[in-house]
Formats: C-alpha cells, sequence, structure tokens
C-alpha cells in the first residue's frame, strides 16, 4: 500500500482578493494544518523581511505533526536565513522553485538555459547544507521542453534535492497526459526513484481528482493542496477519491479526514473574520 502525502500551500498563496491573514491568524493557521497530520506547511521568505523570519521563528516549535516547509528566494542570503529561523523544527524543508518552460525562463526567471541549471545546482547545494529535506519546484514543468526539464531535475538530484515537484501552472493536461510524462520522467532519470515526487495540479478544468488519481499510480506521492485558495485543490480533492477507492487502488491517506471539514470551517472563518474586520474598520469613500 503507497501513501500518499500532502503539503498544504494555504499560507503561500493566499486566494485572489483575499487580504493576507495577520501574525496571530497564521499562527493559528499552523496549528490547526498540523491536526490534520499533513505533510508539510508551506511558507515562503523575503531574506531581509523581519517579520517573514519572525513567522519561521515562532512556527518551528509548534509544528509536531508536518514539517516546517519554506519557499525561498532563489539566492544564498535567503536560503540561510530560513536554515536560522527553522532550525528549532522537529522537520525543515528548504523549497526552491525555478521556471523550467520556456516562457517562464525567459520572463519570470530572467536567465538562459545553461545559466539556470548552474544556479539550480550552486542553490540546492547550497540548501541541502543547512537542511536535510530539499525540495525542488519545477516551475511549468508540463509546459516545458521535456529535455531541459530532465536537465532541471537531473541538476537538482544530483546536488542533494531529495523531493522533485512538477507544477501543472497551466492547468491543461489531461490525467492521462499527465500519467505519461511522469512515466517518461522515470525512464529518463534513474535517480528519480530514490526521490519523493511531487505534483501540483491545477483546478482550473475542475479535474484535479482525476489527476491526482493519476499521477499517484503513475509514482507521484506528494501532492499540493490548500484548506482555503483558489488556485491549488482542496485536500478532500485526493482524500474523498482515496477513502472510496484506495484499496483497490492501492493507496491511502494519513491525512486526519475526521477533522478535516472542521479545520476547513476554522481556517475560512479566521480568514473570512479578518477580511470583514479590515473592511469594516475603512474609511468609506468620499468621508
Amino acid at each position: 500500500m503507497k501513501t500518499i502525502h500532502l503539503t498544504d500551500c494555504t499560507l503561500r498563496l493566499p486566494a485572489q482578493g483575499q487580504t493576507a491573514p495577520g501574525f496571530r491568524e497564521k499562527i493559528e493557521i499552523i496549528k490547526e494544518l498540523d491536526r490534520l497530520c499533513i505533510d508539510a506547511v508551506e511558507l515562503n521568505i523575503l531574506s531581509a523581511n523581519k517579520a517573514h523570519k519572525l513567522l519561521l521563528k515562532t512556527a518551528a516549535p509548534l509544528l509536531q505533526n508536518a514539517a516546517l516547509c519554506c519557499r525561498c528566494e532563489n539566492d544564498a542570503a535567503s536560503i540561510a536565513a530560513c536554515g536560522e529561523a527553522m532550525k528549532e523544527a522537529k522537520r525543515a524543508r528548504i523549497q526552491l522553485a525555478f521556471p523550467t518552460s520556456t516562457v517562464q525562463m525567459v520572463y519570470l526567471g530572467g536567465a538562459k538555459p545553461a545559466q539556470l541549471l548552474a544556479k539550480i545546482s550552486a542553490l540546492v547545494t547550497e540548501a541541502a547544507k543547512v537542511c536535510k529535506e530539499v525540495e525542488f519546484v519545477a516551475q511549468d514543468a508540463t509546459r516545458s521542453e521535456e529535455e531541459f526539464l530532465v536537465a532541471a531535475i537531473d541538476a537538482a538530484l544530483n546536488s542533494g534535492a531529495t523531493i522533485i515537484s512538477l507544477s501543472d501552472s497551466a492547468g491543461t493536461l489531461l490525467p492521462e497526459e499527465i500519467a505519461a510524462l511522469i512515466g517518461r520522467l522515470y525512464e529518463k532519470l534513474p535517480g528519480l526513484k530514490n526521490a519523493t515526487l511531487g505534483f501540483a495540479c491545477s483546478e482550473k478544468m475542475h479535474m484535479a481528482s482525476a489527476c491526482m488519481i493519476a499521477a499517484a499510480k503513475a509514482g507521484a506521492t506528494l501532492f499540493k493542496t490548500a484548506v482555503s485558495g483558489e488556485e491549488l485543490p482542496k485536500p478532500n480533492a485526493i482524500t474523498d477519491p482515496l477513502q472510496l477507492r484506495g484499496d483497490s487502488l492501492g493507496l491511502k491517506c494519513d491525512v486526519n479526514c475526521t477533522v478535516l471539514a472542521q479545520t476547513e470551517n476554522k481556517i475560512t472563518s479566521m480568514l473570512c473574520a479578518r477580511q470583514s474586520g479590515l473592511s469594516a474598520a475603512a474609511p468609506v469613500a468620499g468621508e
């Protein structure tokens, strides 16, 4: 029986039009997510932002079930700041995300393929020095030239990445296409079998459940979800199918489903309360 793990990105990807939660709300949300027994709670860090560092330091000793996962800026200073801020965590994970499609490489990464591969190798190596768990995220992986995607993953694996995550940023791949992509990557990258393979399935076509099941059957064991948000599916997009068909699929998930709905309601209420409070406090136009 293969175990499927979930990481929650609610605090890394606030919903569009939604006011970001304050410090206290973030801490309460982190505590609630930890109760779910998910694999990791994802945050981010700006190396020069004291509030980001303080949040990581405060959250680090609170998590008993989930890893504290931080997406760093792609530079050594951010990696060092992240490692220092998370040193009290029971499990810490540094996440580095790089655009691997041509369009994102040019417009977001500002680097040519050879330069990007060198940067991946250097920064993953740096992250592996300060953290046992290092996650490499291939952004827009499903629109990438496959030859370059393979080279980028290979560079990350050879530099110490323990988790490889693929992102369907465009949200256009069908379940069978995702499964085929994963199959080809395992064929071309023998070292991938020694790492955890993750996938961020989009909910744009309302097919996230089917895509995650297809990816899991092909070899992925880690999925990105968000209890509150629009970009990623909610945890029950995978937990519900596994409760119904997990035995026949040979898949299980350790998420505490008995408190899942309660946790979702609590977090949504916290976010809505803050939104309402800020809206009520805002001056009315013309006053």
